[in-house]
């Protein structure tokens, strides 16, 4: 339980860089610039933020079934904030003919079933590709919080469209099968001016049956054109912040 309410240190900015603003005016401001990916030749300078992969190699884990990738993403999750007895297979059971929408409290439910006396908010980003959640990744990337990626992977059906942004909108979590989760858990970022930052390559943890191995741990480097292609099919991310209820004296 070492890691529940963990609140780590912010990552610095090299010391050649002012830190770019983080208010809500500065985000809405900037909302319509596209900062996930970014074809700008003139970059200023860069840092990587996030989580050593040395770290997030004890967490990983591998999905115990086909359809279990959004399960297996929470379970790394929760075993990095120290929950190591909870199981793909009872996060499965506790989603399964409930009302996804109300995610949080089923997870929270489950834990506290453990004896865990533990608030969980589980927030889902309808994602866009702007400065506004980019700002989200480096944040949560900043104080140490891994987070998890929902979109359409390639299948390499040619004849599908699992980028089509109208279809991902309409998918529903109860019927469909065709999205996938991955753990981000890394990020390094090109800094082009004061207030714009994009991303040049992603750090994720892939828990697909057919990629996991013990040797890459599912870790999987994003960037370039395949970090193109799958900014433009994510759906949503989902961020997870758990506190410790016990330690503000509630039993």
């Amino acid at each position: 339980m070492t890691r529940v309410n963990n609140q780590p240190k912010q990552s610095k900015l090299p010391s050649d860089y002012r830190n770019v603003s983080s208010s809500h005016s500065h985000i809405r401001n900037n909302a319509s610039r596209k900062n996930l990916t970014s074809n700008d030749e003139f970059v200023q300078t860069e840092y990587k933020i996030g989580i050593d992969a040395k770290v997030m190699n004890i967490y990983a884990r591998v999905q115990e079934k086909e359809n279990w990738c959004l399960a297996a993403c929470i379970e790394m999750i929760l075993h990095y904030h120290g929950l190591n007895n909870i199981t793909q297979s009872e996060i499965v059971e506790a989603i399964k003919g409930n009302d996804y929408s109300n995610l949080s409290l089923i997870i929270q439910n489950l834990c506290n079933s453990k004896g865990l006396n533990l608030d969980i908010q589980i927030r889902r980003h309808h994602f866009q590709n702007t400065q506004e959640h980019a700002q989200l990744i480096r944040l949560e990337l900043e104080n140490n919080q891994p987070l998890i990626i929902d979109y359409y992977p390639d299948y390499g059906d040619s004849d599908t469209d699992y980028y089509n942004t109208e279809y991902a909108a309409d998918y529903d979590y109860n019927t469909s099968d065709l999205r996938h989760a991955v753990v981000l858990e890394q990020a390094k970022i090109d800094f082009i001016s004061d207030d714009r930052f994009t991303f040049r390559k992603l750090c994720i943890r892939d828990p697909d049956l057919y990629y996991y191995t013990d040797e890459n741990r599912g870790r999987k480097i994003v960037k370039g054109k395949e970090l193109e292609k799958m900014a433009s099919c994510i759906v949503e991310l989902l961020t997870i912040n758990i506190i410790d209820m016990t330690k503000y004296g509630y039993n």
